[in-house]
């Protein structure tokens, strides 16, 4: 369907904006889930802040694979929601709202100012995710070889978003 839409327009940068949606629409997952038990939740950002740099910085750094930063992304996450949010949690209302968003931005200035994030210059070369095998079948390929890598990008990304979804 979409990758024939795309390849037929000749817009390959459509890519780019659908995966974004597509992650975007599990974050409104997460605020949507928030809303549902009666709390206004602006603090997401600062989650995926620190998931991410966890992981670009275990790539970068240290040479672990992506596929394998992304559940200790996930159980660093976990644990700062716990640390951070259980002290939160006793607000109501529009002070819960206001520190929730206050996290988001504590976050992005220590992000600027820790040197492992290269502050303002972000992690930059990051490589691609590497292919997944197992007994001898490729479960995901290696991005770095493929041809049109945004659509594998996409595609990762529609998948996740159905896998979160259902």
């Amino acid at each position: 369907g979409v990758p024939a839409l795309i390849a037929a327009t000749g817009r390959n940068d459509l890519y780019y904006t659908l995966t974004s949606v597509a992650l975007l629409s599990i974050i409104s997952g997460g605020v949507w889930l928030t809303f549902y038990i009666g709390r206004i939740n602006i603090g997401q950002g600062a989650f995926a802040l620190l998931g991410g740099y966890v992981s670009a910085v275990l790539v970068t750094a240290y040479g672990i694979s992506f596929w394998l930063t992304l559940p200790v992304a996930g159980l660093v996450c976990a644990l700062a929601s716990v640390l951070i949010g259980l002290p939160i949690l006793r607000l109501r209302g529009v002070y819960f709202a206001m520190v929730t968003l206050t996290l988001t931005e504590v976050m992005r200035l220590l992000a600027l100012a820790v040197p492992i994030t290269n502050g303002a210059k972000g992690i930059v070369s990051i490589p691609l995710p590497g292919g997944v095998s197992l007994f001898g079948l490729t479960l995901i390929p290696d991005f770095a070889t493929l041809e049109n890598r945004r659509l594998a990008f996409y595609l990762a990304s529609v998948v996740l978003m159905v896998l979160c979804f259902g």
